[in-house]
């Protein structure tokens, strides 16, 4: 439902691209720990953070499946 009433808001605006303000940055964390991935990471994915509010944990790459 919520896809569609925003199709239907959006239909006559172009698209644009996300902009990243000057206060945020990105970190690449482990899908399994929540922690800032390793190379010892194989499953991880970008979030956006307030330059302030980065984890500053690392993960160890060791996880228990």
């Amino acid at each position: 439902m919520w896809a569609d009433v925003m199709k239907k808001i959006h239909l006559n605006i172009p698209p644009s691209k996300f902009q990243i303000t000057s206060g945020v940055t990105t970190a690449t964390i482990c899908k399994d720990s929540g922690k800032i991935a390793t190379s010892n990471c194989t499953d991880t994915y970008t979030e956006y953070f307030l330059k302030d509010t980065v984890p500053k944990d690392f993960c160890s790459g060791k996880h228990n499946k």
